[in-house]
């Protein structure tokens, strides 16, 4: 047999146990994984025309909810909506609750047994928010500044008017 042969034949038998070992490594089953970790949550501003008013602070509100969703479409919790803020709110005494932070934790299990994968993702919510008690309307703008396209500012709620409202 010629060296050029010979060498032909260990490149062939090398690359295929490196085939044999790469399937054989792809076919094992997994560990189960988890991952855990926490990211700010965005989302998006106001963009409807509010009156300006002038406020005093409340307190700062906490409000925690846990959301759990698997590969088998269960679904169980939620995230934190309005509704909870303005639930905390209410028992300070407050009207509103401004600049609301919401950071969330995604915990994702990944579980094998037998032939099955199952992957459980729970998200844990915690939100911030300040809560305030509103005085007087002062002037309307919208959520970026201004009432209208001139960037001119529009008085939407005058005071003798949320006065009469009041009674």
């Amino acid at each position: 047999m010629t060296k050029e042969k010979k060498l032909a034949l260990h490149f062939l038998a090398v690359t295929a146990l490196v085939i044999f070992i790469v399937l054989g490594v792809a076919s094992t089953s997994t560990p189960n994984v988890k991952n855990d970790f926490s990211y700010p949550q965005s989302g998006i501003s106001n963009n409807a025309n509010i009156a300006v008013k002038d406020f005093k602070t409340v307190g700062i509100i906490f409000v925690n909810s846990t959301e759990v969703l698997d590969s088998t479409g269960s679904h169980t919790g939620s995230k934190i909506t309005h509704e909870m803020f303005m639930r905390e709110a209410v028992k300070l005494g407050a009207d509103d609750v401004i600049n609301i932070k919401i950071d969330v934790n995604q915990k994702v299990d990944r579980e094998t047994k037998n032939t099955t994968t199952k992957t459980v993702t729970t998200y844990t919510y915690t939100g911030t928010g300040l809560a305030i008690k509103y005085a007087d309307a002062i002037s309307g703008i919208s959520s970026n500044g201004t009432s209208n396209i001139n960037g001119a500012t529009t008085p939407i709620l005058d005071s003798n008017l949320l006065k009469n409202i009041k009674k």
